[in-house]
């Protein structure tokens, strides 16, 4: 509070100047600047309404806003969803489980052919993660087939013996009994 005495024409009069602080308060999220607002010394400030967004869910206020004192910043704290993506293999059988935050990548487990099957990819993308996921691995049957001469030399390096039996499997070139022959 002040007064002072204003003078004019031989006229005086005194006034009484009550002289209000105003501060700075800023809500911020994420960076942004949310809402900004003037408030008076011992005031409380009025903070912006958060809506909520897929995937995440505010919590609060990092700082009481209340009885306000000085300038002040107030950022907005949320909790991000987390979601199970699984990974599963020829025969369904779980290989990986991964705890991916809303909106996250997963990351791919190592996988080799199996048998007969090449592994070529998997079924559905993992890149933008929303809800518990089970990703399967996609194989396809190999196809290579053997040439006449392949068939030929197993028949000869095995001739003489009995129950040869030229497989479609590109992997093994001739199997004889528990014998195989790559």
């Amino acid at each position: 509070t002040h007064e002072i005495i204003v003078s004019y024409n031989e006229i005086s009069k005194k006034i009484t100047i009550n002289l209000i602080k105003k501060y700075k308060v800023i809500f911020k999220l994420d960076g942004e600047i949310l809402h900004e607002e003037k408030v008076e010394f011992g005031k409380s400030a009025n903070p912006p309404k958060i809506d909520e967004a897929p995937g995440f869910h505010f919590t609060g206020w990092d700082k009481e806003f209340n009885n306000i004192t000085s300038d002040l910043v107030v950022n907005a704290l949320y909790t991000v969803d987390e979601f199970t993506v699984t990974f599963t293999d020829i025969d369904g059988e779980v290989i990986k489980t991964e705890i991916v935050k809303y909106g996250g990548e997963a990351v791919a487990p190592d996988i080799m052919d199996v048998g007969y099957y090449k592994f070529i990819g998997w079924d559905k993308e993992f890149n933008n993660i929303t809800e518990d996921t089970t990703i399967k691995s996609v194989y396809k049957k190999n196809t290579l087939e053997f040439d006449e001469d392949l068939k030929a030399k197993c028949i000869e390096d095995f001739k003489g013996l009995q129950d040869i039996i030229i497989t479609d499997n590109p992997e093994l070139l001739c199997v004889y009994e528990d014998i195989y022959v790559v």
